[in-house]
């Protein structure tokens, strides 16, 4: 509800089947011929036609990920990738700044673990994150490197923790 000079005014909103968040019902696409209200907000939409738009990508990844970690069988999934982009809304964890459609504009699989210190290509070491907070972490320890950055906040590093430890 809003309050505007003392009067209530109800927003109606809508709960998300995806991210199970309420939100207002301006933030779910409507259907064009029908007028109907989605069921999925625009955010997890979004997501989703930007993991389907960039599959190609996925797939070079596990390529290096297999020349690269001497092994044939690497355990993680475009479906994966998908829920992890859901997970953080579509943003990067560290930053904040949303994936853009240029080609440096989208986001890296980042291992929160970094391979060279043993860090495997599995569903909660791979993180979505902008190429620029990818760079310049490097190998080094996400929590000491990201508490030092000007964007960090311990909702972020929260929410890079749940998905650490699901």
């Amino acid at each position: 509800m809003n309050n505007y000079k003392g009067c209530f005014i109800k927003v109606p909103s809508k709960t998300c089947i995806e991210c199970g968040k309420t939100k207002p019902i301006t933030e779910f696409y409507r259907q064009a011929y029908t007028g109907h209200v989605g069921n999925q907000c625009k955010t997890c939409i979004n997501v989703k036609r930007s993991v389907q738009r960039h599959k190609a990508k996925h797939g070079k990844f596990i390529s290096k990920e297999k020349r690269r970690c001497m092994v044939d069988n690497i355990d993680y999934t475009l479906k994966d990738w998908e829920d992890a982009m859901l997970h953080f809304g579509g943003v990067c964890p560290f930053c904040g700044v949303r994936e853009g459609r240029a080609k440096k504009e989208r986001f890296d699989r980042d291992h929160v673990l970094a391979v060279s210190r043993g860090g495997k290509t599995i569903r909660n070491n791979v993180i979505p994150c902008c190429p620029k907070c990818n760079r310049g972490r490097g190998n080094k320890d996400w929590k000491e490197w990201f508490r030092q950055q000007s964007t960090w906040s311990q909702e972020r590093e929260d929410k890079v923790e749940k998905w650490i430890n699901q």
